[in-house]
């Protein structure tokens, strides 16, 4: 999709969206909104959800079963590192929240630079202002890259 959009609006050989040029205030706005919207979700399932996959990625961090792909090894030993954070604090709550926090801040930091890509692209205005309300609106989004 990303290659269809640029290719109306560049040569194969330009770089299009450029980090120097991105609306501060939009990216900066986009993601206080959502984030602020997402706040009910991270109270209501405060510290955070664990699941099956938790148990499996936990084994293979703690070296019980073997490193294999069905869980990314830099998503497994990143989540690690979050679980030994927790016990350094003295609970794995700490871990959950901490692991949720960061997820729901770089998931809506990737929502709000899009929001500043279809800026850069030229798209209308009603059309970021959609994607944004779209996006902080689902309330499953800050918990999808979550193993929780």
């Amino acid at each position: 999709l990303y290659c269809a959009i640029d290719a109306r609006r560049c040569a194969p050989s330009r770089e299009c969206f450029s980090l120097k040029a991105l609306d501060r205030k939009l990216f900066l706005g986009a993601w206080a909104a959502i984030l602020l919207c997402w706040l009910p979700w991270f109270i209501a399932y405060y510290p955070g959800n664990i699941d099956i996959d938790v148990v499996s990625q936990m084994a293979q961090y703690y070296g019980i079963t073997n490193l294999n792909n069905h869980h990314p090894v830099l998503n497994t030993f990143v989540f690690g590192a979050f679980w030994r954070l927790g016990d350094l604090l003295g609970s794995h709550a700490w871990s959950c929240m901490l692991w949720s926090i960061t997820s729901m801040t770089i998931t809506a930091a990737a929502f709000s630079l899009f929001a500043s890509y279809l800026k850069q692209v030229g798209a209308r205005r009603w059309i970021i202002i959609a994607s944004v309300a779209f996006l902080r609106c689902i309330p499953l989004s800050p918990f999808s890259p979550l193993p929780w």
